[in-house]
């Protein structure tokens, strides 16, 4: 039996929401702050940027608990809250989608544990294993209606992830890795082979998200779809290169760019969209736009490369 979630991406495209951290910075969190912890210290704060998302027109919110295995959270001293930060996180989501009355769908965020993963290397595959597992367990346990393992840039990490989540639950599992400027992998993986691996290790969506904006992420994308044609992809982009500005962190790609970008990236394969470092509830909204003048346009995907 095919999930819900799977039977409307396959209908047409989802929208995603943006960053996460960006805006609990701009709110006032400090960088240096496990800002998963913000789930139990500012819930208010977490719970009004999904709302955010959720009016500007995403369909998919993610959680915030991307850093929130044992291993990173230990880096803060908070280890012994994994279960409550990760648990918390799904809650103040769902939270959101009551408040909103909107059908917007939980997407459980893991990240990359920070060290890789190598028999001889600092981190034992069985250790890896074993943090997956307990929080993708968390979080399916809490609720969400999917798994997003989002921003890795090791491919045998994102495998290793993948294959815990297949273990743990039926959830559709979103697998998003994330590569240099070089179109590579720290492995040096380019984009075909990252799709092949993801394909083989039976993903739902497998993509490409953070590190850089929307024009280079679209190029990965479309090596990935020659790759794998059958394969449904994601594409996740962020508003550009950051640079600093005074104490913080700028990114200089606009919403307009998003919303310009939208068909190019439904040409080139793309069915799960949405935004990353930088992006805001503006750039979703100037893309919720973009989608429903594709819609209503009647174009489909093939057609949508004439007017790209």
């Amino acid at each position: 039996m095919v999930h819900p979630f799977l039977e409307r991406l396959r209908r047409g495209p989802l929208l995603a929401d943006g960053a996460m951290g960006t805006l609990l910075h701009a709110r006032g969190a400090a960088f240096e702050q496990c800002v998963e912890e913000l789930n139990l210290t500012q819930p208010d704060w977490v719970r009004e940027i999904h709302l955010a998302y959720i009016k500007a027109g995403a369909e998919v919110i993610q959680t915030n608990t991307f850093a929130a295995s044992r291993i990173k959270l230990s880096e803060c001293n908070l280890d012994d809250k994994m279960r409550d930060i990760n648990f918390r996180g799904v809650k103040l989501a769902r939270e959101a989608r009551e408040i909103s009355g909107a059908a917007a769908w939980i997407a459980g965020s893991v990240g990359p544990l920070g060290k890789r993963v190598r028999r001889s290397g600092v981190l034992q595959p069985t250790a890896a294993t074993e943090a997956f597992r307990e929080q993708i367990d968390v979080l399916w346990e809490a609720g969400a209606d999917l798994l997003i393992l989002e921003t890795f840039s090791d491919l045998a990490e994102l495998a290793l992830a993948v294959e815990t989540a297949r273990a743990e639950t039926d959830l559709p599992v979103v697998a998003e890795i994330t590569f240099g400027n070089d179109g590579l992998t720290i492995e040096g993986a380019g984009p075909a082979e990252v799709a092949h691996r993801l394909a083989q290790a039976g993903v739902d969506v497998a993509g490409v998200n953070c590190s850089l904006g929307p024009a280079r992420i679209l190029e990965f994308v479309a090596q990935m779809r020659a790759a794998e044609p059958d394969l449904l992809l994601s594409a996740m982009p962020n508003a550009g290169l950051p640079f600093h500005a005074g104490d913080r962190m700028a990114y200089p790609t606009a919403p307009p760019y998003f919303a310009e970008r939208v068909p190019q990236f439904l040409a080139a394969g793309a069915t799960l969209l949405g935004g990353c470092c930088g992006t805001t509830p503006a750039h979703i909204a100037a893309m919720r736009a973009a989608l429903d003048r594709v819609a209503d346009s009647g174009l489909q995907p093939a057609d949508q490369r004439a007017v790209a």
